[in-house]
C-alpha cells in the first residue's frame, strides 16, 4: 500500500512585528490633529493589544489605525480576537485585541475549499487549529504548497499594490483628481465634531469613494458602473461648502440615473484612510480590501474575489447575490 505524505498549514503570529505595528500606531495617534488632547492610546502586553479611546468613536479610530499597521506588517486581521468593549478610567473606553496563534475555523474552512477548487490531487481536512493536506504523490503536495503560497502572495499584493499591471495608469488617474482643499477642510472639521456611534454601519459590502472635484461626466461614468453592482457613492464633503449647491449636484446624479444613491460621510474616508479618489473598498468581518484609481469596477471586484480578505463579498457582488447593506 502506497504511503501517504502530508504537510500542515499553520498560522503563527509574529509578536515582534505586532510590537512594531503597535509602536507605529502609537506614534500616529500622538501626531494626528484629531487626537490632540486625547487620552486615546494603544499598547501591547505579551499577546494582547489594549486600545483606549475617549469614547466609542475615538476607540474605533484607534482600532482602524492599528488594523492598518498590522496588515502592513504582514499580520492578518483574521489573527485577532476582539474582546468586548468596557468602561475604563477617566471616562474612557477600553477594548482588548488578542493575537491568535493557530488558524481560525472560518479560515481553515476557506483553505480547504480553495484546495479542493484547485483540483490538485490532494486531500485537505481541518485538524484542530491547523489544516492537514495529504497525498500519495509528493509532487502533488509540492504543487499544493506552491498554490497556497501563490494565494497568500496574491492576497498580500492586493493589499499593498492593488493592481500592478494597471498601477501606473491608476496613480495617474488619482493624481489627476486630487481632493480639493475645501473637501479636506470640511472633513477635518467634521471628524473633530463627529461623535456618533458606528454600530449601525453595515458589517459587509462595498463603497465607492468619489469627490465633486472629479469632472461631472467622468463622475457619472464611474457611478454608472457602481450602480450596476449596487455599490453606493460616498462623498466626503460639500460643493464649495455650500449646502444648496451640494444638494443640486447630488440630485443631478440621482436624476440622471448615474447612481441609485449618494451618501456624504467623511468618517468613512477617515476609517479607511482614503485621501485620494476614486477608490473602491470591499469590507467584511475579516477586514477590508482597497482598490485605488479609476479602474473598471468589475476588474477591481475580480481582484478582491481572487485573493482579497473579503473575497466572498466581492464574488457575491459579481454574481449579483451580494447584500450591500448586511
Amino acid at each position: 500500500m502506497a504511503k501517504d505524505y502530508s504537510f500542515d498549514v499553520v498560522c503563527r503570529t509574529d509578536l515582534q512585528e505586532a510590537a512594531n505595528a503597535v509602536n507605529q500606531a502609537s506614534k500616529e495617534i500622538g501626531t494626528r490633529y484629531d487626537f490632540k488632547g486625547s487620552k486615546s492610546s494603544v499598547t501591547l502586553d505579551e499577546d494582547k493589544i489594549t486600545l483606549i479611546g475617549d469614547d466609542d468613536f475615538k476607540l474605533k479610530l484607534v482600532k482602524d489605525i492599528i488594523h492598518g499597521k498590522l496588515v502592513k506588517r504582514g499580520i492578518s486581521l483574521k489573527n485577532l480576537k476582539e474582546e468586548k468593549k468596557e468602561a475604563a478610567a477617566g471616562g474612557t473606553v477600553r477594548q482588548v485585541l488578542s493575537l491568535q496563534n493557530g488558524i481560525s475555523s472560518d479560515m481553515a474552512k476557506d483553505i480547504v475549499k480553495r484546495v479542493k477548487a484547485s483540483k490538485i490531487k490532494v486531500a485537505a481536512k481541518i485538524n484542530g487549529d491547523e489544516v492537514r493536506v495529504s497525498s500519495k504523490d509528493k509532487d502533488c503536495l509540492q504543487e499544493c504548497i506552491q498554490f497556497l503560497k501563490q494565494q497568500e502572495t496574491l492576497s498580500q499584493q492586493l493589499r499593498e499594490n492593488p493592481d500592478t499591471q494597471l498601477q501606473a495608469w491608476a496613480e495617474q488617474q488619482v493624481r489627476a483628481n486630487p481632493l480639493q482643499h475645501s473637501d479636506n477642510q470640511f472633513l477635518d472639521e467634521l471628524v473633530r465634531k463627529q461623535q456618533a456611534s458606528q454600530d449601525g454601519k453595515p458589517r459587509q459590502g462595498a463603497l465607492y469613494f468619489v469627490s465633486f472635484s472629479i469632472p461631472e461626466e467622468g463622475l457619472k461614468r464611474m457611478l454608472g458602473e457602481t450602480r450596476h453592482y449596487g455599490i453606493p457613492a460616498t462623498l466626503r464633503g460639500m460643493v464649495n461648502n455650500d449646502l444648496k449647491a451640494t444638494a443640486d449636484a447630488v440630485l443631478s446624479l440621482v436624476k440622471d440615473g448615474a447612481t441609485d444613491g449618494v451618501q456624504i460621510d467623511p468618517t468613512l474616508f477617515s476609517q479607511y484612510g482614503i485621501r485620494s479618489v476614486p477608490a473602491l473598498v470591499v469590507f467584511c468581518s475579516q477586514g477590508h480590501d482597497i482598490i485605488r484609481g479609476n479602474l473598471r469596477v468589475r476588474q477591481a471586484l475580480e481582484k478582491v474575489a481572487t485573493a482579497g480578505d473579503c473575497r466572498q463579498v466581492a464574488q457575491g457582488l459579481l454574481d449579483g447575490t451580494g447584500d450591500k447593506s448586511q
